[in-house]
């Protein structure tokens, strides 16, 4: 059976992309005994390969995952080098921090937070006679 051009390259691809991977958790097992953090960053990052441009992208990362990562990015990038012979990619990581509303202070505006969670607080606050602003 005969594979078109575009079919071989995307299965050469792929096959790129699994190898890629496959080495770098092979490194998280590698420094694990040395940098435990950064290999369960590694572990627990969610691995995905860009075809366009071979870039790895680490997602949904911790803050301080990311910046363990961050900190040892050459050290993994020359570990997948040796292991693939890839010369022309590059390591991304995005963090999967949602940043808050706002931050809640005075008791006015601990009020208007709780009325928006549960509309319930004002009839309590009415019923009770409750006084917000002391």
């Amino acid at each position: 059976m005969r594979m078109s051009l575009s079919a071989k390259r995307e299965e050469e691809n792929r096959l790129d992309g699994n190898l890629m991977i496959q080495s770098l958790l092979e490194f998280a097992d590698m420094v694990s005994g040395d940098n435990e953090n950064l290999a369960f960053a590694i572990r627990n990052a969610d691995c995905e390969m860009m075809q366009k441009d071979r870039s790895l992208i680490l997602k949904n990362l911790s803050p301080q995952s990311e910046m363990t990562i961050s900190e040892h990015r050459n050290e993994i990038t020359r570990y997948i080098k040796e292991k693939t012979g890839y010369e022309n990619f590059f390591i991304l990581t995005k963090c999967n921090v949602q940043p808050t509303k706002y931050k809640v202070y005075s008791p006015v505006e601990k009020y208007k937070y709780f009325k928006e969670k549960n509309p319930a607080i004002e009839e309590l606050v009415r019923k009770f006679d409750c006084e917000i602003d002391y």
